[in-house]
This record gives C-alpha cells, structure tokens and sequence, in this order.
C-alpha cells in the first residue's frame, strides 16, 4: 500500500509486467480501509476472521480482470458477519457463519474451527463443499 493508492503488477501470459498504481476509493469522512481483498480469492482467506455475530468492516476489493480501461479496479465494499445458519452441500449439513461482501458475494463457513469454508456465491456462480478429505 502507498498511502491513499497500491501497486499491483499485472503478469501476461507471454511473461511481460504491466504495473498499475490504483488510488483507494473514497469512503466519504471515515478513514480508509486498512484491508485489500482480491476479488477471487477473499472466500479462502476470510476462514480467519474474527467470527462473531455482526461483525463488520470497510475493504477495498481488488478485481485484477481489466475493465474497458484494460486496467484493474479497485472498489470500496463492506464485509459483514451476520449469525450462523444451517446450510446444506453435498458434503453434508454445516451451521455456519453467513459472510457478505458487498451486495452481491456470500461466503458461509463452518461454525466450528478451522472455520472451513462450505459455500459461496459471487452474484453469477455458486460453490459447495462436496467433499472434505
């Protein structure tokens, strides 16, 4: 992070750098978030969080697909903790916490530690634990 923007570097196929600096978006009077999420990844990362119900913080999310710029975006969005919930995967039944990130991306993870992650949704697609080995 520096100061009110991060560097991100974009790697191509063909093994060339694009490197972008990509201003943190405003969060009118409070302060700027202190986490960037990858817009792929959050749900894998999440399982630490501090699950208690209710919980919520202010992050950047980084979406490293380039937009009609061919740049990378960077978008101010809320993650919250709401209470556990019953979920059903193949896998089998979980209570599990309900973690929203913005409007439109879910993630429930198991209610017991390590917090697994059982399901999530990002608004197109939807992924269930089928199996836990």
């Amino acid at each position: 992070r520096l100061d009110d923007a991060i560097g991100v570097t974009m790697i191509e196929q063909g093994g060339s750098e694009r490197p972008f600096r990509l201003p943190i978006p405003e969060f009118g009077f409070e302060p700027l978030p202190t986490t960037v999420i990858d817009h792929s990844e959050w749900p894998w990362r999440f399982s630490a969080l501090p699950f208690q119900s209710f919980y919520s913080a202010k992050a950047a999310l980084l979406d490293p697909e380039p937009d009609e710029d061919d740049r990378p975006t960077l978008t101010h969005t809320s993650v919250v903790i709401y209470g556990s919930e019953p979920i059903v995967t193949p896998a089998g039944s979980y209570v599990a916490w309900r973690v929203e990130v913005g409007d439109d991306h879910v993630a429930w993870y198991d209610t017991e530690a390590p917090h697994t992650l059982v399901a999530w949704e990002d608004g197109m697609e939807k992924w269930a634990l089928t199996s836990i080995e």
